[in-house]
């Protein structure tokens, strides 16, 4: 890819839209993370900034001018693992980050986007 078609890319990117109720479970996942017990480091304000990009390129890839929920879900483990500590305690019990993750998508609520294992 060129430099100059990169540009367009990055310029288009911007024009992805999020809409406010995507915004907040985005925000609420990622605090959630500095309160589990189970972690010594949670996601900071910076990894929030780092998985709206990706969500935004996600949805500029899927020819979408916009973020829906399923991007949240589907970049959010990708997107924060590497930024978060398991306690040592958590370590020792053989806990994996990946599987916290998985926890607590599928326990908090996003616009739009149905539970686990729901039928509705």
């Amino acid at each position: 890819m060129g430099e100059r078609k990169c540009g367009e890319e990055k310029n288009r990117s911007r024009q992805v839209n999020r809409t406010r109720e995507h915004k907040v479970p985005m925000w609420d996942l990622v605090r959630q993370t500095r309160d589990l017990k189970e972690l010594k480091l949670g996601a900071s304000p910076r990894a929030l900034i780092h998985l709206y990009k990706a969500c935004k390129a996600k949805a500029l890839v899927e020819g979408r001018d916009y973020v829906i929920p399923d991007d949240v879900k589907h970049l959010i483990e990708p997107v924060l693992t590497h930024r978060m500590w398991l306690s040592r305690e958590s370590e020792i019990e053989g806990l994996k980050i990946s599987d916290l993750m998985h926890k607590m998508v599928n326990g908090t609520p996003i616009p739009g986007m149905k539970p686990a294992g729901s039928t509705k």
